[in-house]
């Protein structure tokens, strides 16, 4: 597990990584975070798989949020 951040102050909170692949995780506050999913892009240059990621949050259920990632309920962790 890694964290991210970059020269132009672009971070992700948590990158799970193995042989091929790249998970990308976020975790936020608030339950409708703006653009939560927007420093993905750059783990393109490491030349993996970036796999759809998690914005773990306060939402009530696991829901898309576009083709790059899942809002995932922190409450959901511990089950």
């Amino acid at each position: 597990m890694y964290y991210y951040r970059d020269k132009d102050q672009k971070e992700i909170d948590l990158l799970y990584v193995d042989q091929t692949n790249i998970y990308p995780i976020e975790i936020k506050k608030n339950v409708s975070p703006n653009k939560p999913t927007k420093n993905f892009n750059v783990l393109n240059k490491y030349g993996l798989n970036i796999k759809p990621g998690l914005v773990i949050n306060n939402c009530d259920k696991i829901r898309p949020i576009n083709e790059a990632a899942f809002y995932y309920p922190i409450y959901l962790l511990g089950s």
